[in-house]
């Protein structure tokens, strides 16, 4: 059967998962991620994003954002290692780059996750290209979300490189900007969301996560249908508190299909625990909560089979 099927593929991922770490580690060895995201108007993309990937067990998370909201993030989130950078208009600017660059040569991140709250303005757009471009000379596994993906699609697809280091995080709206087909993708139902997603994963080489209900994860070969999740989810910070947890799951070793399908059921099932104390009236916030809790869960069931 389909769903079991889906429990002993998970099942297998989650053991590798919470096998990973040994005792003798330390918070270097388990995985330093960057993430990229926030303006002056959206920085609260930025704060669920750097706070998931924590809450889903990375060591060290550094958030570079614009320079005016490092006090508030520093003295209200004091776990994040904030690097606040030149701002124009409240958004980030391609100046930045030289800055991040060194960023990624003085702390070799073991992954990164790029995008949610940045805005689409000119500034961050070309900054998003540098970007981009940079990452995949270093081969550095990434999330790719929110505004990074609108940006994404005015760059040809060959951008991304040619092994699978990305994963693209898109909801229906991103995907249709993303996808170069003739495909009439308004059509897109429950009955074909596989097969357009895994069109795209071939198209760019990388592993797609499209959002929705039974969210897809593929790379153009293997694919995964989450089952966890409920309607409550559909609430604003959701999606950002995703790309932590997925950016988390690659610092600390998973391949990036493997991230995205454990990010999607571990996403779900801190929203089902959500939903059941708070109903529709959930938050990111509280999905962000019960990450923790949903790992702990898994590697106890692990610990005592």
């Amino acid at each position: 059967m389909l769903k079991d099927k889906i429990h002993k593929n998970l099942l297998e991922i989650s053991q590798k998962f919470v096998r990973i770490r040994g005792r003798n580690v330390h918070k270097g060895s388990c995985g330093k991620v960057l993430v990229i995201a926030g303006s002056l108007d959206m920085i609260g993309a930025g704060i669920l994003t750097s706070m998931a990937c924590l809450k889903a067990g990375a060591g060290v998370v550094h958030f570079v954002t614009v320079r005016d909201v490092v006090p508030f993030i520093s003295i209200s989130y004091p776990e994040l290692i904030v690097h606040g950078m030149e701002s124009e208009n409240g958004v980030l600017t391609h100046s930045c780059f030289d800055l991040i660059k060194s960023l990624f040569q003085k702390y070799s991140f073991d992954a990164c996750a790029i995008g949610p709250g940045l805005t689409q303005c000119l500034s961050v757009s070309k900054l998003v290209h540098s970007l981009i471009g940079y990452l995949s000379e270093r081969k550095c596994k990434t999330v790719i979300d929110a505004d990074a993906l609108t940006i994404l699609s005015d760059l040809p697809a060959d951008v991304l490189g040619t092994s699978e280091n990305y994963v693209l995080t898109p909801h229906m709206g991103e995907f249709k900007r993303l996808y170069r087909s003739d495909l009439k993708i308004d059509f897109v139902d429950k009955n074909n969301r596989c097969d357009v997603a895994k069109q795209l994963a071939v198209s760019v080489n990388q592993v797609v996560l499209l959002k929705g209900p039974g969210t897809v994860v593929t790379d153009g070969n293997k694919s995964y249908i989450n089952f966890t999740g409920n309607e409550g989810m559909a609430t604003a910070g959701s999606g950002d508190v995703l790309t932590g947890i997925i950016a988390s799951f690659l610092a600390q070793g998973l391949v990036s299909f493997e991230a995205a399908c454990f990010g999607a059921y571990i996403h779900g099932l801190s929203g089902d625990k959500a939903f059941g104390i708070n109903g529709i009236g959930l938050i990111a916030s509280d999905i962000l909560d019960e990450v923790p809790r949903s790992l702990k869960k898994l590697k106890d069931f692990h610990d005592n089979s």
